[in-house]
């Protein structure tokens, strides 16, 4: 008789995002399901993943109900806790997160695999890139909910780094902004030999800071650069004259014309209406990856078994090849956007592929880090 195998799923809860954690189960699902693996998800909450007890009882239940493998969407923080009771209880974990602070240290452990979106190190090769190309003097534009993240201060480090950079403004949007909010920002830029603005905001408050952008003029005035996804593609086509030229910076883009990521786009919009989402996108990946390690594994539920089917694991995903190499994480490349506008068409063109070398700086442990872990995901 065939095997069912029992998958557990840690999934977060997201006021700003509704369905972040209904996307990451529903794309896990369908790799799963299109290899024709027989397949149980045993979905635990874990909230905003802020709380350690509520996600460790989470991993507890996972385990007691005998599942096979843990995929999660994981949340704030706890990463090294959480890692180690995978361990100690010799389960595997196939974890993502948005990667929006300084990746953990390389060592994962034996049972740990991670399949991250690498939005710090997407934002570190922008900020190099526009070193070369001569901008130095920025301004960072975030805001309230924004300002932990690691988003402007990996594009910060790296533009010191190079020796070019400075920042000449950091200001945040406020989360009730007065009238006159867009004068008071030009009032602060005035003097200054800004060049380039870094906008770090998610998608409600840059739906908000839309208005500054279209009272100032700011795009025209300097070079507009973001984290992909931060400014939707609505808002972006609908509104050409404010955002042409901006940048975008990451490493999964929809207008990536591989063949795997049309055919991830073409599904779910045929079935959701919508463009998939970064929790989508991860909970895509994590499915292909594991649908190829079941089959490696030939019906084998035991730990090792599957643990050495996923160090074995090569298959193309919509960011690219998907493999877990020796450190057991994903290395995606990453990508440059840019909004072109010409005449009446309106479009982002992704170019300059950057792909991870060694020139990225050394990885920090839980204990050094600061802010959260994982980006647009704290606010109820």
């Amino acid at each position: 008789m065939e095997k069912i195998y029992r998958i557990g799923v840690l999934a977060p809860h997201s006021g700003r995002y509704p369905a972040l954690a209904s996307d990451f189960v529903n794309c896990l699902r369908r790799p799963l399901s299109s290899a024709g693996i027989r397949h149980e998800l045993l979905v635990e909450g874990i909230g905003f993943g802020n709380k350690l007890d509520k996600v460790l009882e989470a991993c507890q239940k996972l385990v007691f109900s005998d599942v096979d493998v843990v995929v999660a969407l994981l949340g704030h923080r706890f990463h090294d806790r959480i890692f180690s009771f995978f361990q100690d209880n010799n389960k595997l974990l196939l974890f993502s997160d948005f990667g929006s602070e300084k990746p953990p240290i390389a060592k994962l452990g034996k049972n740990i695999f991670a399949n991250s979106l690498g939005l710090w190190q997407s934002m570190r090769y922008g900020a190099l890139r526009h070193a070369e190309l001569g901008q130095s003097k920025f301004a960072l534009l975030s805001s309230f909910y924004e300002a932990g993240y690691g988003i402007a201060s990996s594009y910060t480090e790296a533009m010191l780094e190079s020796g070019h950079g400075e920042v000449m403004l950091n200001y945040f949007y406020p989360d009730k902004p007065e009238a006159g909010e867009a004068n008071r920002l030009l009032g602060l830029l005035e003097g200054l030999e800004v060049d380039t603005a870094l906008l770090s905001f998610s998608g409600p408050d840059s739906a908000r800071f839309h208005e500054v952008l279209q009272e100032t003029d700011l795009g025209q005035r300097l070079r507009l650069c973001s984290p992909e996804g931060a400014f939707s593609r609505d808002l972006i086509f609908e509104n050409p004259e404010v955002y042409a030229g901006m940048e975008m910076f990451g490493s999964w883009f929809p207008e990536l014309e591989s063949e795997a990521n049309q055919s991830f786009l073409e599904w779910f919009e045929d079935t959701y209406e919508r463009t998939p989402v970064y929790s989508a996108l991860l909970g895509f990946e994590n499915g292909l990856a594991l649908a190829k390690a079941i089959e490696y594994a030939e019906g084998e539920r035991k730990t090792k078994v599957l643990r050495e089917a996923m160090e074995n694991v090569t298959v193309e995903g919509p960011r690219g090849t998907i493999d877990f190499q020796e450190s057991h994480k994903t290395r995606p490349s990453h990508y440059v956007g840019k909004v072109i506008v010409d005449k009446d068409d309106c479009r982002i063109e992704v170019s300059d592929r950057i792909d991870m070398d060694d020139n990225t700086p050394a990885e920090v442990t839980e204990g050094e880090r600061g802010g959260w872990l994982n980006a647009y995901m704290c606010v109820d």
